[in-house]
């Protein structure tokens, strides 16, 4: 189920916008450092993306996925993120690292 999860992510990320992949990476910063969904919500009800489209069903769908990954898991997605987007993976690593630190 990962394996189709991971891939089911990574497609709908190679389809959004610049400011839709920084909402991805702030909803895994979030969910880092809080156990709980609806603390993850909140930290996501921002305006730009309109009500409920596509990209909101995505999001949450992917926040309900990395919620029952495990660390390993997670840290697989990372790193297949990488592969298409280094930079953004490398200031989600900084920005995680900092506010653990």
């Amino acid at each position: 189920a990962f394996d189709q999860q991971r891939a089911a992510c990574i497609s709908w990320y190679l389809a959004w916008s610049g400011a839709q992949r920084d909402a991805l990476f702030t909803a895994m910063l979030e969910r880092t450092r809080r156990d709980s969904l609806d603390d993850l919500s909140n930290a996501l009800a921002f305006g730009g993306f309109g009500s409920e489209d596509a990209f909101q069903a995505q999001l949450r769908m992917f926040c309900t996925w990395f919620s029952a990954w495990t660390d390993g898991q997670r840290n697989a997605m990372l790193d297949t993120l990488e592969l298409v987007d280094q930079a953004r993976v490398d200031a989600f690593i900084d920005r995680y690292r900092r506010i653990r630190w």
